[in-house]
Formats: structure tokens, sequence, C-alpha cells
């Protein structure tokens, strides 16, 4: 291989890596499909590390904005907070043992107990609130709770900045576009059938041209605003974005990334198809209603009451969510949380944290 095809690799190299993404497990991104129109994505969790699962971003264009959302991953209890885990371990924390701090990412509640956010704010935002939560009543707590809950159920909040996001980042995608097409098309066929040589040149001086018009675009996209989230770094992204190819392409992800505001997946109702909210209304409802003894008492988990007022608001009823699944040869009961079926009539299943089975009516 030649220099330049050493350094064609070198750079699409780097650019499949910018297009990676890690995000916590029980996270999802919402990505535009086009003008209005988002869908979810989940993270792989073939490929994870250390409570964070894999999403490769769209590598070529059109390019569109993105949004991560977040289940609730922190439940108060009467006497201790409900964490759970990257995988979805359930971890009880009594409220007096709670010393949450964030390290990061991380936030640390405990000695032995932490959880993986999605950004450094997110964490320093939930350490400050479960440290208040902790010092107030059982009934205050829960009030602090739904208030939490109404502002991350908001559709139209959600409508307005989703929109406001992709057109925010619009110039920077389309200025990527012609980026990505000038370095690995124009450059690489001039080089091609012209080698070093004055055309070549033309073709590098139009690139950084084109990049330096970039980092202009995001140096003034990104600036501070009360009403805007504040992009870290700034100086330091701009330059970058400047300088390397494969930053000015991927310039636009840095908004994504911070437009995070603590959003529930299923704020994105005026945003996804009816069809697929309908699927993931259904999965976070079997997850909040189901637990280990709910076939002994009528009393709902704080979680659920939250969810169905929210689907109360949104005139969605909770019974049309909890349809059984098909009835397979041989079943005699299954498991509401994640539909598993069961030879048996009565018991628990063990995925779901012992989540009592429910019989085929």
């Amino acid at each position: 291989m030649t220099d330049g095809q050493w350094l064609f690799t070198v750079f699409a190299t780097l650019y499949l890596l910018e297009c990676l993404r890690w995000i916590p497990l029980p996270s999802r991104l919402i990505v535009e499909k086009r003008t209005g129109r988002w869908t979810y994505r989940r993270p792989s969790g073939m490929i994870s590390a250390r409570g964070l699962g894999l999403i490769l971003l769209r590598a070529l264009p059109p390019f569109r904005a993105h949004l991560i959302v977040s289940p609730w991953r922190f439940i108060p209890k009467n006497h201790h907070l409900l964490a759970i885990g990257e995988e979805g371990q359930r971890r009880c924390i009594p409220w007096s043992e709670l010393r949450a701090r964030a390290d990061g990412t991380r936030l640390v509640l405990d000695e032995s107990t932490g959880v993986r956010l999605p950004t450094e704010t997110s964490a320093k935002e939930w350490s400050h609130r479960l440290n208040e939560w902790a010092a107030l009543s059982s009934e205050e707590r829960a009030m602090r709770f739904h208030d939490f809950a109404k502002r991350t159920l908001d559709p139209e909040a959600m409508k307005q900045r989703a929109a406001r996001l992709s057109r925010q980042v619009r110039s920077l995608n389309t200025n990527a576009a012609f980026i990505l097409f000038t370095c690995f098309g124009l450059v690489t066929g001039v080089y091609t059938w012209f080698g070093e040589s004055n055309p070549l040149w033309a073709s590098l001086i139009l690139l950084m041209l084109l990049q330096l018009v970039q980092s202009v675009l995001f140096w003034r996209v990104t600036r501070p605003s009360k009403d805007e989230p504040k992009v870290g770094h700034r100086f330091w992204k701009a330059l970058a974005i400047a300088l390397m190819p494969h930053f000015s392409i991927r310039a636009a992800d840095h908004l994504c990334f911070a437009a995070d505001q603590g959003d529930h997946p299923l704020a994105a109702r005026e945003l996804v198809d009816a069809e697929e909210y309908r699927g993931v209304s259904e999965t976070f409802w079997r997850e909040a209603r189901y637990f280990k003894g709910w076939a002994t008492t009528d009393e709902l988990p704080i979680e659920a009451e939250a969810l169905e007022r929210y689907f109360r608001s949104v005139g969605i009823q909770v019974t049309d969510l909890e349809k059984s699944p098909v009835r397979e040869a041989g079943s005699a009961s299954f498991c509401p949380r994640c539909l598993t079926q069961f030879q048996l009539a009565a018991g628990v299943c063990r995925d779901c944290h012992d989540t009592d089975l429910r019989g085929f009516e």
C-alpha cells in the first residue's frame, strides 16, 4: 500500500470509530428518520462493557439528529431506594446508608453500588436529587418522584426539544455530507488519478476550508444560552473539528449528546409511529406493574402509579397494554413481565426477580 492509501485507511477507521457510541444498557436512542418522525434504537447487549452497550450511528448521509432517553433507574420506596443496574439487577439501599456522589458518568450510591448514567451532568443531578430525597419523609419522597415523573413524561416538551435540536444540527449535518464526499471521494479520486500534484493540493485546501466552515458553524450553534444545554469543552472541540475530518463530520453529535435532559422513552409519543410506541408502552408498563408478590396485593408500585397517571392523561387504557400472549400447547401460565410461558399452573419467573406467574384464563 502507498502512503496515500495508508492515510485513507487510517481516516476511514477513525471515522468509523467516531460513529460508535457507548450508552448505558437500559437507555435508548431516539433517532430522526425523517423530518418530524423518529424511531427507537437500543444499545447492543452482545457488545457491551462496564454496563455500556454499543450503538453504531448512521455513517453515510443523510445524517440525522438523535437524543438519549432513559427509563427511571432510581425508585423511592418507604424504607429504601430501589436502584436498577445496567443489566436489570435490582439493589435495595436503605435511606440511612445512601451516600450518593457522582464519579464521572458513574453514580456511586454506597460502598458497593454504582450505576452508570449517560452523562456527567445527569450523574451530578441524580446525586443531588437522591441526597435530598434521603432527608425527606416517605410521603414527601413520593410527591417528589411524581413531580419528577411528570416532568420526564412530557410529550409536548419532548417534541419541541427534538424539533429545536433538528434545526440546530441541520447546517452541520449538511456541511458534514460535503466534508465526507470531499475527504473520501474527491481527495481519494484526485490522488488515484493525479498522485501528489497540484490538483491534490487544491482538493486538500478545499477540505480544510470546509472543516473551517464546520468549526465556525459549530461555534455559532453552541453559543452559551440559558435556554440551551451547554456543550462542554467547546473551544477544544471546535479546534478538533477545524483540523480533523472525522471530527468535522460528526460535529453535530456533540449537540445531540448535550441535549440529554433525562426524558423517559415514553415522552417521545409525538415523535415515533403509533405501533412502535405501543410496543414500548407495553414493555414499560409490564416492567413497572408486575413484581414479586403482585398477585397478593392490589397496591401498585409508585413507578406504576406514575405511568398509570401518564397513560390516563394521554388517553391510553392500561388494560389495553396487558394482553396475554398466544397460548402454546401445554402451557398453563406465563410471566406477565417477560411473557415467557410455563407448564406450571403457579410459581415464579426466576428471570424476572421472582415475579408471580399468571394463569391463562
